[in-house]
């Protein structure tokens, strides 16, 4: 629901925003209305004492939302909505389900389920589309989530310095068939989870939960699939103590589900066995820094690391993460994802329109699975023909990569096998920066 809402209110803020007189307002106005908030990020500072405090109020909210900045997304959401309620008109309640976001990810859950809750008590006023059927169940969901969490302790990573940051990834496991795989203790439980940046929460097998007596908080959460191939019920449980190499997470929410609810028994079948645990992105914006090294087959979790990148290149939005990539000349924003994928990169079919005089295609068209959780939906793709793409400073070619529709939120998706042929990944959730080398 989160995506209607954001595109709903670019076109409200457009519409209000266009009649701003400076050049300035003009153009962070486009890269608001446009969800480009990392360029948005690079040039709000120059352009911040020009422009009119509405414009500059919404920059900011948004900077903060998708640069992984919750507490001051907390103050500069209120502010917003505080003192520009009017402004904002129809698009309001949008920025009150971003406020309750935030609200969430500082562990203030019952303040987040309050917000929630006011917005459903005054659904028989809301404008479309949140008077819709399906927008006032996904309020309703995000309502009972919060409100399950209301008595539980925000959500804590904290580092055991006797402990080393690296950590061996597991190769030699069914779940590494389908992503970088490292052991892990919950209580004194041992366990395995894969590092997925597609996931955008932690997720956990009822067998594991149990033999981990992870506390459950709410059952019948309803949760869609990412193959768009429907919805399945899961609960809504609490790890009180994650320990990954040396971190230790405190009070992490997960969602439990039985087999075919974490990986379709196609998959499983494949791998030749079940997934315990997935590690999704709500955690790892918790953790800091983390870095991949394929080759060597280890994962480190480094108290402090250099970036390549003078800016952030990094944003989360809808809980999907996005990088500044280039193909040529020609810049995207792409979603990543470090859960299991056949393809180095997939393009989306619009971009690929956008741009075909600088991107060859095969005529030929193939069918193949996309999805992950809850099943694989079958999608036509054509293959991208001397396909190369660069992150930062790095270019690498893929001879792999295709054109066809899949889940992704901006103009594609990178996948396992491209980030499998890096020396080293460096995913810096405080500075927000992704490095490959």
């Amino acid at each position: 629901m989160r995506k209607i809402i954001l595109f709903l209110l670019a076109i409200h803020c457009c519409g209000h925003l266009m009649r701003s007189q400076t050049s300035a307002d003009l153009a962070i106005s486009d890269l608001v209305n446009s969800g480009d908030y990392i360029r948005l990020n690079q040039r709000y500072e120059a352009a911040r004492d020009s422009l009119l405090p509405f414009v500059a109020t919404v920059s900011e909210a948004f900077i903060d939302y998708a640069l992984n900045k919750p507490e001051r997304g907390v103050g500069s959401m209120s502010r917003l909505i505080d003192d520009y309620a009017r402004d904002l008109g129809e698009s309001l309640p949008g920025f009150i389900i971003l406020y309750a976001e935030q609200l969430y990810l500082t562990g203030r859950y019952g303040e987040a389920a309050d917000k929630m809750r006011s917005l459903l008590e005054q659904s028989g006023k809301l404008k479309a589309p949140y008077d819709s059927e399906e927008s006032l169940a996904s309020l309703s969901v995000l309502y009972r989530t919060y409100a399950a969490l209301r008595q539980t302790p925000p959500m804590r990573v904290r580092r055991m310095p006797a402990h080393s940051a690296d950590v061996k990834l597991l190769a030699n496991v069914p779940m590494a068939k389908i992503g970088w795989t490292m052991p892990a203790t919950i209580g004194r439980t041992e366990t395995q989870f894969v590092l997925d940046t597609g996931a955008p929460r932690c997720m956990m097998s009822d067998e594991i939960a149990r033999k981990a007596g992870v506390r459950i908080v709410a059952d019948s959460i309803p949760v869609s699939g990412s193959g768009g191939t429907g919805c399945r019920y899961t609960r809504l449980g609490v790890i009180d103590t994650l320990r990954i190499g040396p971190l230790e997470c405190l009070n992490v929410p997960v969602s439990i589900a039985d087999k075919d609810g974490i990986l379709p028994r196609s998959i499983r079948e494949a791998i030749g066995g079940d997934i315990e645990a997935i590690l999704g992105i709500n955690l790892m914006r918790s953790m800091g820094i983390i870095e991949v090294a394929p080759g060597k087959g280890t994962i480190s979790f480094p108290e402090t690391g250099e970036s390549a990148s003078p800016y952030p290149n990094l944003m989360i939005v809808n809980d999907s993460p996005s990088v500044e990539a280039y193909v040529g000349e020609q810049r995207l924003l792409i979603n990543f994802d470090t859960g299991g994928s056949a393809e180095s990169a997939y393009i989306k079919p619009d971009f690929a329109k956008k741009h075909e005089a600088a991107l060859k295609v095969s005529d030929q068209r193939e069918m193949r699975g996309i999805g992950g959780f809850l099943g694989i939906s079958q999608r036509s793709i054509r293959r991208l023909i001397d396909f190369s793409i660069r992150v930062g400073n790095k270019e690498m070619p893929l001879d792999d990569a295709l054109v066809g529709e899949g889940t992704a939120t901006q103009a594609g998706c990178l996948n396992l096998p491209y980030f499998n042929r890096m020396n080293k990944i460096t995913f810096d959730f405080d500075r927000m920066t992704l490095t490959v080398q």
